[in-house]
C-alpha cells in the first residue's frame, strides 16, 4: 500500500481509492471541470511548456516609409517563427517567441510575451526588439487553432517599428504590419 501512494505522488496520480478533485482550484494541471462522455469523466491535463514552429504566409504593408526605401510599400509576406512558453498557473503560459519576415519588409523579432489555452485554442503574444530598418521595437499576436495532435492553423498579425537617421541626415520612421495564416507545429 505504502508502495503505491509512494508511486501515485511520484507521478502526480491520485491514491488508490481517491478521486482527483475537478473543478476550479483542483489543481494547477486541471484547466476546467470534467466533461462527461458516455458516463466516464476526462480531465485536460496542459503540458507544462509549449514549443511551436510556424510558417506562415499573408500580406505585409509599410507606412511612413521613406522615399528613399528600397523594398516595396506592401507584398506577399512569409514568416518563419517559433515559440518556447512555460506554464505558470492554470492555463497562462510565460516565455518568449521569435519570427522573421522571409518576404516582403524582411524584419526579425525577438519578444518575451505569454500565452493562454483554452480548449483547442491557444493565443500567444508577445513585445519586443524588431530589426526593421536600424532597429526598433515590434509586436505578434497569434492564435493557433488545433486541427490534429500537434497540429494547428495559425492566424497572427505583427507590429514592427522603427525611427531612424536616413543617408539624408533626415529623421525617418518606418513601421511594417503583417496580417498572415499559416501552419504551426507543436513539439
Amino acid at each position: 500500500m505504502i508502495s503505491g501512494l509512494l508511486l501515485a505522488a511520484a507521478l502526480g496520480a491520485s491514491p488508490p481509492g481517491q478521486e482527483t478533485p475537478a473543478g476550479p482550484g483542483a489543481g494547477p494541471d486541471v484547466v476546467h471541470a470534467p466533461e462527461e462522455k458516455d458516463g466516464v469523466q476526462h480531465v485536460r491535463i496542459l503540458p507544462s511548456a509549449l514549443a511551436t514552429v510556424w510558417l506562415a504566409a499573408g500580406y505585409d504593408w509599410t507606412a511612413n516609409a521613406p522615399a528613399s526605401s528600397t523594398g516595396p510599400a506592401s507584398a506577399f509576406g512569409l514568416d518563419l517563427g517559433g515559440g518556447l512558453f512555460f506554464r505558470v498557473v492554470g492555463p497562462v503560459y510565460f516565455g518568449a517567441l521569435i519570427d522573421y519576415a522571409l518576404t516582403g519588409p524582411n524584419a526579425l523579432l525577438v519578444a518575451g510575451g505569454g500565452g493562454l489555452v483554452v480548449d483547442d485554442v491557444t493565443v500567444t503574444g508577445g513585445f519586443g526588439y524588431s530589426s526593421v530598418g536600424d532597429g526598433g521595437v515590434g509586436a505578434l499576436l497569434g492564435m493557433d487553432y488545433a486541427l490534429a495532435r500537434g497540429v494547428a492553423l495559425r492566424l497572427e498579425g505583427s507590429w514592427r517599428h522603427s525611427s531612424f537617421t536616413g543617408s539624408d541626415l533626415a529623421e525617418h520612421r518606418l513601421t511594417v504590419w503583417s496580417l498572415l495564416a499559416g501552419l504551426s507545429l507543436t513539439l
